[in-house]
């Protein structure tokens, strides 16, 4: 476990400009490239040699080229295509060459039934401009004339009435990554959207037809670095610098083991701000000319969970749509998933995400309603599950086993074994750390005494009084052994659970608790005779700082959860139901999230405590909209991970 940790925090400290594995197309159109130098007379040759290599090196079995493991057909035929292009430009390997044309003759086809969803980006443009360049080399054998190439050929035609060439050559628009599948070009115009590094949108295929055409020496400069920085096998761009560190720091976070690499991802998001645009945002690359809504999302939904202060912005927003970049001609599952995700985030009063979160909540739910789970990202396979709490796979026995459960008796307080699952099932969902079983623990067990001691002063006449006195006095845990009364049980099974708690932070932290603890619940029982009485939500949080030896807390989080959680119990037991008022609870939980994850706000309070005071309120707001078949839903999808499921609960 400790070496592969460090291996992690080795690749996240090396991430340098991103990493990202070979692309056939790309390296093909790096070895189109002619050196023109004469050398005693010899014939022409490959600029970059050890692109044409790689590409003689590197073909798969039935004869195509890309990536082995995944198979997506736009991809594997521009690939191939491309590779037999190069071959065939520079007359070698044709054994290989007719092997590859061979593959794109049998599976061309294939792009009738093909996913639009997965069509690779720029294929309408780039994949005729290959067919073009195969014709003129009188590459035989593939059928030019077939009826699914005339339809690639209407696309292209449909996709350059959204970008006009006028447009092209005056402002930076995402075809610039694409420019070997366009015609007639002006490239001395081109030139003036040219990257800082010389390239044209990062695009090793785009930034080669850019220097065959003009010769400009920053062209060259970054092909040569490019192709020497990984060994001849050109990625589809580069750098990748700000896509590989916003998406390496969320995998971590979906894997549920960002905790352990706080520091790095701390450098990672420090670099990212810095090199943040606030006008326009981000691209895959820092110092890029465009930017679109997935990578700029991502950015602004991680730095604001970090405590980075970054603003919105409203260029995506076209009329009463979002969208990724403009003139795009599909809506990606994944880039709307994003910013679905990233309108979590919003403050109070930032209309456009509100927006945001409406208009991508629809797209998503349409998208699922038309029986569509496809994309060609990577996370479009968790969409259907969104709503599903990211990380809920540890679910000790020793929570919810027979033993406690019957030795509390929680029968006779209307309480079943369902609700001991359902409330540990909420606390790992938030806390799901190993090393934190005792804050976990703590939340759970907290949950179901609360239900105990209200069921018991709600069935109970004249006993809050009692039950207070003798919690106050109640300090000799030997003293009354047996449960005689269900008030006895009660105070056994409280301060058992207090006794417990305090002991094991007290071994594992040095830290003695058992007053402070004795304190918030005291403060907790005290309050139930009050109109409004205390929220739960409260309780839990002072509970769970305690028991990872936090002894302070913030007033004003303490109000704000209050008052979040009280709007929605009120909401979850049909108390509220207009509009207005649901709008008021999204207004304190906006209020909420920037508390916690602004730093202009409670800058003494260590963030681990504002962390718990959001994740309890999150859990309120989960089960305040979610059914009760939907949570056992959930439930039982976190059982399919145990091999014995029945083993679980009991």
């Amino acid at each position: 476990m400790n070496n592969l940790r460090e291996e992690i925090k080795n690749m996240l400290s090396s991430i340098g400009d991103g990493r990202s594995s070979v692309s056939p197309y790309d390296t093909a159109w790096a070895s189109f490239i002619i050196d023109h130098t004469d050398i005693n007379g010899t014939s022409k040759r490959p600029l970059f040699l050890s692109c044409l290599k790689w590409i003689i090196d590197n073909q798969l079995d039935d004869g195509s080229w890309g990536e082995e493991l995944v198979f997506c057909i736009y991809d594997r035929l521009l690939n191939t295509l491309a590779c037999v292009v190069a071959l065939t430009l520079w007359n070698t390997c044709l054994h290989k060459r007719n092997k590859g044309v061979m593959f794109i003759k049998e599976n061309l086809r294939k792009l009738e039934g093909g996913e639009v969803v997965n069509m690779t980006s720029g294929f309408e443009f780039v994949f005729p401009s290959l067919l073009e360049k195969a014709q003129q080399l009188h590459i035989d054998n593939i059928p030019y004339d077939a009826s699914v190439i005339k339809d690639i050929y209407a696309r292209r035609e449909v996709k350059f009435t959204r970008f006009p060439k006028d447009l092209i050559h005056t402002i930076p628009t995402i075809v610039l990554f694409s420019l070997e599948g366009l015609k007639d070009l002006d490239w001395q115009r081109l030139l003036k959207l040219q990257m800082e590094d010389g390239s044209f949108l990062t695009s090793p295929s785009s930034t080669a037809i850019a220097f065959m055409e003009t010769n400009d020496d920053k062209c060259l400069t970054f092909l040569q670095n490019v192709v020497q920085k990984f060994n001849g096998g050109v990625p589809c761009s580069y750098p990748a610098d700000i896509q590989a560190r916003l998406w390496g720091i969320d995998r971590l976070q979906r894997l549920g083991i960002s905790y352990y690499f706080e520091e790095e991802i701390k450098d990672l998001l420090e670099y990212v701000f810095r090199n943040w645009d606030k006008e326009n945002g981000f691209f895959s690359a820092r110092n890029s000319n465009i930017c679109d809504v997935d990578t700029t999302c991502m950015a602004i939904r991680l730095l604001r969970l970090h405590g980075f202060d970054v603003n919105v912005l409203n260029k995506f927003k076209d009329g009463d749509e979002f969208f990724c970049l403009r003139g795009e001609s599909n809506k990606s599952a994944t880039v709307m998933f994003n910013l679905y995700r990233c309108s979590q985030a919003l403050f109070q009063g930032e209309m456009i995400l509100e927006e945001a979160k409406n208009f991508t909540y629809n797209f998503l739910h349409q998208y699922l309603a038309n029986n569509q789970s496809k994309d060609k990202w990577v996370i479009a396979k968790d969409i259907p599950w969104e709503s599903d709490f990211d990380n809920y796979k540890i679910l000790p026995s020793q929570v919810s086993g027979r033993k406690w459960f019957e030795k509390c008796n929680f029968q006779q307080f209307g309480i079943n074994k369902k609700e001991v699952l359902v409330s540990y099932f909420l606390a790992a969902s938030s806390i799901f750390e190993v090393e934190k079983s005792r804050q976990r623990l703590a939340w759970a067990k907290s949950c179901i005494l609360c239900k105990m001691i209200t069921f018991y002063i709600n069935q109970e006449a004249t006993t809050w009084n009692s039950l207070l006195m003798e919690f106050n006095s109640y300090s000799d845990m030997s003293r009354k052994k047996s449960n005689e009364t269900k008030e006895i049980m009660v105070l056994n099974n409280l301060y058992q659970f207090l006794h417990q708690l305090g002991k094991e932070t007290y071994q594992d932290l040095g830290i003695d608790i058992h007053h402070q603890l004795h304190n918030v619940w005291e403060e907790w029982l005290m309050s139930l005779n009050n109109t409004p009485c205390q929220e739960e939500a409260e309780l839990l949080v002072h509970t769970i700082n305690l028991a990872a030896g936090h002894m302070t807390h913030d007033e004003i989080l303490s109000k704000h959860t209050n008052k979040v959680c009280h709007m929605l119990n009120e909401f979850q037991n049909g108390q509220i139901s207009n509009s207005s008022k649901a709008r008021d609870i999204e207004f304190y939980m906006q209020a909420l999230v920037k508390l916690v994850f602004s730093n202009t706000s409670s800058n003494n309070i260590n963030q681990d405590i504002k962390q718990t005071f959001f994740a309890v309120v999150k859990t309120f707001y989960y089960t305040a909209h979610v059914s009760e078949d939907t949570i056992n839903h959930h439930i039982s999808k976190l059982k399919f991970f145990f091999r014995k499921p029945s083993n679980i609960l009991m």
